[in-house]
């Protein structure tokens, strides 16, 4: 694993400029046909990948708020990225300290570079053809990349982005030089880091009820919901609102009444964040409110 520092920076950079890396890019867009949310982050890496042209350590959280896409929408581009050899990703470390994963790089590849990387030759796809490049590979006999993308990404996340689940640590039996391995899922990982980052009463709520990616989806859609009404309406006030509503549309899910949870969710945190909203400026102005009513 390499060290998140100038040194490792400078030795992935793949451009001697930033119009060459440019003109790459140029290059993929004309030899593969990309989506719009592809294109996005592509343009948003791109832009990260100055100081050390081509190199791009932004995390997939940031680049997911730079394009308004979740980080799990922004993992699955990244990997049909870089099957079709316009990035290539790499696992770091922290340079110091405890070592730990840090953010993986990105690094944009030239235009010349083979479409299929070798990490991704390592997967099945049970579907495509077996010759020609990848972009061909997903053109012919009606195939198409984006018909199989989620089955790809199970199969292909453990290659291009392998789990940190794995954590080793010194067995209290020194003198006998033995080991003991802990295996803590990524998913757990998440759920655990999630339980300081998220109010607790919100947290409580929604953690039975999803895994720690899921969770982490849920409540983005929580604060993009909220933001999009207002922002200054705090969760730690509120709470309880918004975890009323949410327990009565999980009511609705299992009823079998809604399609699109994450739909309905959005459109219910919203209307909470709305009353709440009114509620408050009738608290602030309650004058004002009546004669405007």
């Amino acid at each position: 694993m390499l060290l998140a520092n100038e040194n490792t920076y400078r030795s992935l950079s793949t451009f001697q400029s930033v119009e060459e890396m440019d003109e790459a890019i140029k290059a993929h867009r004309s030899a593969h046909k990309l989506s719009e949310t592809e294109r996005a982050v592509l343009d948003v890496i791109s832009q990260y990948a100055c100081k050390y042209v081509g190199v791009c350590y932004l995390s997939k959280t940031n680049i997911g708020k730079a394009v308004g896409k979740v980080r799990r929408t922004v993992i699955r581009v990244c990997q049909r990225l870089e099957a079709l050899g316009i990035i290539k990703q790499y696992e770091t470390k922290r340079d110091g300290g405890d070592r730990r994963q840090s953010t993986n790089v990105i690094v944009i590849l030239a235009a010349n570079d083979s479409p299929v990387s070798q990490k991704e030759s390592r997967v099945s796809f049970s579907n495509r053809p077996t010759s020609g490049s990848m972009a061909e590979k997903g053109t012919q006999n009606g195939y198409t990349f984006e018909e199989d993308e989620m089955r790809i990404m199970r199969n292909y996340k453990a290659q291009v982005t392998p789990d940190m689940s794995r954590q080793e640590a010194p067995s209290k039996n020194i003198n006998n030089n033995t080991y003991k391995e802990t295996y803590i899922s990524a998913d757990e990982i998440i759920k655990r880091g999630l339980k300081h980052a998220i109010p607790t009463p919100i947290y409580n709520a929604l953690a039975p009820f999803f895994g720690g990616q899921e969770l982490y989806d849920t409540y983005g859609i929580l604060l993009r919901a909220k933001a999009s009404v207002d922002r200054s309406i705090t969760l730690e006030t509120h709470g309880q609102a918004y975890i009323d509503a949410f327990m009565n549309v999980v009511r609705l899910y299992k009823a079998g009444k809604v399609r699109s949870l994450s739909g309905l969710l959005y459109r219910t945190w919203q209307a909470v964040t709305s009353t709440i909203k009114r509620r408050v400026s009738v608290d602030k102005h309650p004058v004002l409110y009546d004669w405007l009513a």
